[in-house]
């Protein structure tokens, strides 16, 4: 039997009330060594671990969350579950951990591989570094209020990581709620071109 899961069955039956034992830092680096898990308490560690054993990570690793936080275990995927998890574990109440499972489950069986569409990043106006690792994609309604005050933040974060993401704009037109959007629409992609 692998050592994780050996680690896992001590850890589960050291609490007598059925429920996970407090978990240090030093014990949750030698079981989940990719995880930074320092800033939870002992009892947030041990949930945690108890979610990543029966949560899945449905990117390159194929398997638990805890087996793809192994230390020769390269899925970068796993690590943004991770903080995931952390969010909704220290939240100021934190759901139930069957609850945190259900929640994780659902949003990830959301995006599934045949659903996802690549997004064209260089057909667009764009601020930011042209060599950036991080696009970030904006869909904008010229006439939508919601979408003018989102300008601001997002120029913000371009702002705030120089040479690291770039902000690529995209008109998407509600024609039905702004009956102006699409000409301002094809005014922008005019002037783009």
């Amino acid at each position: 039997m692998p050592i994780f899961f050996l680690l896992f069955a001590a850890l589960l039956a050291a609490a007598p009330d059925g429920s996970p034992a407090d978990l240090t830092n030093e014990r949750a680096q030698q079981i989940l060594p990719r995880a930074d898990l320092g800033l939870l308490t002992d009892g947030q560690r041990a949930q945690f671990l108890e979610i990543a054993g029966d949560t899945f990570d449905y990117a390159g690793c194929d398997d638990t969350l805890a087996r793809c936080l192994q230390a020769k275990v390269t899925d970068t995927h796993a690590l943004r579950m991770t903080e995931l998890l952390k969010a909704l574990i220290t939240q100021k109440q934190p759901p139930l951990t069957s609850a945190i499972i259900d929640m994780v489950e659902r949003y990830y069986s959301s995006f599934p591989a045949k659903k996802r569409a690549h997004l064209d990043d260089q057909d667009c106006g764009s601020i930011g570094d042209a060599n950036a690792k991080v696009v970030v994609v904006e869909f904008s309604d010229y006439q939508c209020p919601h979408c003018a005050h989102a300008v601001k933040p997002l120029q913000d974060m371009v702002a705030a990581l120089p040479g690291k993401v770039r902000l690529c704009s995209k008109y998407f037109p509600i024609t039905t709620a702004h009956p102006r959007a699409m000409i301002s629409a094809q005014v922008a992609e005019y002037a783009n071109g």
